[in-house]
């Protein structure tokens, strides 16, 4: 049992296991869902203690520690998904899956044609995620950037080391390595 369902996850895309986790959170099939219950849905796997990150209310006293231990209000305080990891991990899942049945376009509620994930309801939402986690202090965990100075002299340091190579044949390689 365990090894069929190891072997039945590995079959299945991140665009699949999402567009599953929607149709079984709404009770819907996928002609049939609206803006609304994308949005349900974003909102219980932003709330769901799913995310990676702890984002603050921006009136916490703890904004920008890394912890929502003493924090007054743990609804409000909790381990969050990203905007961007949810627009990148999400969103753009979702919009291909509607993309792969035919739901393409900005949505239109009255005909309920088109991709759920274009309407406003659900781009406002994304807004109000990035606004929400500029007040709170959020600080992205991003790789630190070199300065030109710095990237000048590894510039210099790897050209030197190319140098050292005899020869044309070998010279020739260690630029297409270095590169």
């Amino acid at each position: 049992m365990f090894l069929e369902h190891l072997m039945l996850k590995r079959t299945k895309s991140r665009v699949d296991v999402y567009m599953h986790d929607l149709k079984t959170f709404s009770g819907k099939q996928i002609y049939d869902l609206e803006d609304k219950d994308v949005l349900e849905y974003l909102i219980f796997k932003d709330t769901n203690e799913s995310g990676r990150t702890y984002i603050h209310y921006h009136a916490c006293p703890n904004v920008g520690n890394t912890s929502t231990r003493d924090c007054p209000d743990p609804v409000k305080c909790s381990l969050r998904h990203t905007a961007n990891s949810m627009r990148v991990g999400i969103v753009l899942k979702l919009r291909k899956a509607f993309e792969e049945v035919g739901r393409k376009g900005p949505f239109d509620i009255t005909t309920m044609a088109g991709d759920p994930t274009r309407s406003l309801l659900v781009q406002e939402y994304m807004t109000y995620k990035q606004m929400e986690q500029g007040l709170s202090g959020h600080k992205k965990k991003e790789a630190p950037t070199m300065s030109r100075p710095k990237m000048n002299k590894l510039m210099r340091n790897m050209d030197l080391y190319i140098r050292q190579a005899r020869g044309i044949v070998k010279l020739r390689l260690a630029e297409r390595r270095a590169m």
